[in-house]
This record gives C-alpha cells, sequence and structure tokens, in this order.
C-alpha cells in the first residue's frame, strides 16, 4: 500500500441506488438497443393488430378508414406501451437478483486509489483490484460505473462491474474519480514524490514447512484442544461400540467397551496429529495455504499480508494476539485463523513485536 493523492471516498451504496445504475448498464450491453427497438417494434405491431379487429364491425365489414386509423393508434401506443414496462421491470429484476445475492454489495463503503490499484472496501472486507483488472469507467444514470477490464460484452448484469459510485456523492467527486481512474497508476505516480508505507515492509518467503509449523501450533491453543477433543468423543463411542462386539466375546462386556472406547480415542488422536504435515501439503496444493515471495506491512487501521497473488487486510479490532511458533509467527484473528510471517525474513522478530505491542495497547485501551 501506498500513500495517495486521492481522497478517501466513503459512501452507502443503497438498493435504489444500486438498481437504478444496474439497469442503466444493462441497456448499455452490446446489441441491447437494437433488441429493444425490434421488441418494441413488435409490440407496436400487436398493438396494431389488436386495433384493427377492434375497429371492424361485428358483421366484418370495415368502418370508415379515418375511424379506423384513430383506433389503431390507441391500439399502437398501448402495445409500445407494454413492451416497454416488460423491458423496464425485467431489467430491474435482474439488478434485483444481483444485488440479493451479494455479487453487488450495499451499505457503507469505501473506495481509495494508490499504485496498487483500487482498493473498495465495505465492513468486514478489504478488496483490492489491480489496475490492469479495472476498465474504463463511464457515468451511467448520474452514477460512475467501473467495470471489470475482462468481462465479456455477454456476461450477465452485474458481472462485468467492479464497483459503483452513486450519484449523491456529487459531480465534482464523481469526476475527479473518473479523471484518476482514467490516467491510472501514472498520475499517482507523478503525483508524489515517492511511494512510501506507513511501516516498514517486511519482505520474506513463505514455504511448506511454515504451514506445518503454524498447525501444529495450533493443536495447542483452545480451539486445536476442543477439536481433538471432540475427535475423541467421536472415536470412543465408535470404540465403544466395536469392543463390545468385538472383545466382549474374550472378556467381560464392561471391560470391553471401555477398553475399546480408550483405544480408539487414543488413537484418532495419534492418528490426527501424525498427519498435520500431510493436511498442510494438501491445504497448499487445494490453493487454501499460499507459498511463495511474502510482504508483510500495516498502518493505522489494518495489518498487511500479501503472499504469491493473495493480499488480505485485518483491522486492528480484529486481531486477538501474536504467538511465535518455532520458525513462525502468527498473528491471530479467529480461533483458527491467522496471518502466518516466517521469521526467517530479516526483522520479523521486529515486526512481529511492533504489531504484539500495537494489540497489547488496544486491549489495554478496552480494558480501561
Amino acid at each position: 500500500m501506498s500513500v495517495s493523492p486521492f481522497p478517501l471516498i466513503e459512501y452507502d451504496l443503497s438498493r435504489v441506488d444500486a438498481r437504478s445504475a444496474l439497469a442503466a448498464w444493462d441497456r448499455l450491453r452490446p446489441g441491447r438497443r437494437r433488441s429493444d427497438r425490434l421488441w418494441i417494434g413488435l409490440g407496436g405491431i400487436g398493438g396494431a393488430v389488436g386495433g384493427l379487429s377492434g375497429a371492424l364491425l361485428a358483421d366484418g365489414e370495415p368502418i370508415l378508414w379515418w375511424i379506423l386509423a384513430l383506433m389503431l393508434v390507441p391500439g399502437v401506443a398501448f402495445g409500445v406501451a407494454v413492451v416497454w414496462l416488460m423491458l423496464f421491470v425485467t431489467r430491474r429484476q435482474r439488478a434485483d437478483i444481483v444485488i440479493a445475492s451479494g455479487a453487488m454489495p450495499i451499505g457503507p463503503q469505501r473506495v481509495w486509489l494508490d499504485l496498487d490499484g483500487a482498493h473498495h472496501d465495505r465492513p468486514g472486507v478489504s478488496h483490492l483490484l489491480s489496475w490492469a483488472a479495472l476498465g474504463e469507467p463511464r457515468q451511467v444514470g448520474g452514477h460512475l460505473i467501473v467495470p471489470l477490464a475482462a468481462a465479456t460484452p455477454q456476461a450477465p448484469t452485474g458481472a462485468a462491474v467492479a464497483f459503483i459510485l452513486p450519484a449523491s456523492l456529487g459531480q465534482p467527486t464523481l469526476e475527479s474519480a473518473a479523471r484518476m481512474l482514467t490516467a491510472g497508476p501514472g498520475a499517482l505516480q507523478r503525483a508524489q514524490d515517492v511511494g512510501r508505507h506507513p511501516s516498514p515492509v517486511l519482505q520474506g518467503e513463505v514455504v511448506l514447512a511454515d504451514y506445518v509449523a503454524f498447525n501444529r501450533h495450533f493443536l495447542v491453543t483452545p480451539a486445536g484442544r476442543q477439536q481433538q477433543w471432540m475427535l475423541a468423543a467421536t472415536g470412543a463411542l465408535l470404540g465403544a461400540f466395536a469392543g463390545y462386539v468385538i472383545l466382549g466375546q474374550f472378556t467381560g462386556g464392561l471391560v470391553a467397551v471401555a477398553l475399546g472406547a480408550v483405544l480408539a480415542a487414543g488413537g484418532i488422536v495419534v492418528l490426527a496429529r501424525s498427519q498435520v504435515g500431510a493436511q498442510a501439503e494438501a491445504m497448499v496444493r487445494s490453493g487454501s495455504y499460499d507459498v511463495g515471495p511474502g510482504a508483510w506491512w500495516f498502518d493505522d487501521e489494518e495489518v498487511y499480508a500479501r503472499i504469491g497473488g493473495s493480499r488480505i487486510g485485518v483491522a486492528w479490532e480484529s486481531v486477538t494476539s501474536v504467538e511465535p511458533a518455532g520458525r513462525v509467527g502468527i498473528v491471530w484473528f479467529g480461533r483458527s485463523i491467522a496471518i502466518v510471517v516466517p521469521r526467517s525474513a530479516p526483522g520479523a522478530d521486529a515486526f512481529l513485536a511492533a504489531v504484539a505491542s500495537r494489540v497489547d495497547g488496544l486491549h489495554r485501551g478496552r480494558q480501561r
């Protein structure tokens, strides 16, 4: 993250604004205008046919031509109006589906730019869109819509939209945002003398062994112990049944149940602990754990980690503790989720100490 001359924009995207922006965007899709004209034309023809039928006498003889024309006009107008209303309602329905699915979030949001790209954040979610991922911003229906560069014209409504800046922000703000988004990172680079991070950037390499160390340490945390107790309880129930069925033939029933429960409970826990390395390897293969070059830093609002092509930002209020665990440092922000920092990276211990000091200060402030 670098300091940006572009002001932070904070706003509340309402359902009404999101719906109107998405419906307006839908009208801009290639071929949409031609399709609309075709449907409206067919509606007019259908209305004309209906008006002609109503203008004929019951015995099939036409009335005067000027009366016939007068009857056709409202028929055509009615047909056009019905089709136009159908198109309007359909677009609103498509927009409502996008909003209801969460693909276009509504509520409090903020947008800011730096050399990395556009940051579109909302409560609990920190989202970075690289400059290469952003398309040309468009002002549609009073709103500024920023599309995704890779989206195809055939993409469903809303799937091609990165984020929406509502008209309520005012025209000067929207025009400024459009200029900065169009100019790209070059304008930001020229607008600042030197890009810098609020905290020194820690750089290092994350490897499989780091996640093995993290998983082993997790086993001694309250959440890890709880999982092992649950496994042991499940194993004990199965073992008790198996002991009664199998060992009960050679010894007393109560002894067989107890022996089966103990053996199964202990065995399943030992098996789970022995699979820590294999589990970490499977998580790396699946992409759940990222390996490769990494960078870690923080500012006044969040702690950040970038590993490979993935980046996460965690608000200070969400960080619960910082722990050393052998070859790694762990910045916990949940019972079982954390930022993993390899202590092999130069300056890692100092970075972790700075994060821990900030977290301890926040905790002491809450207790007062």
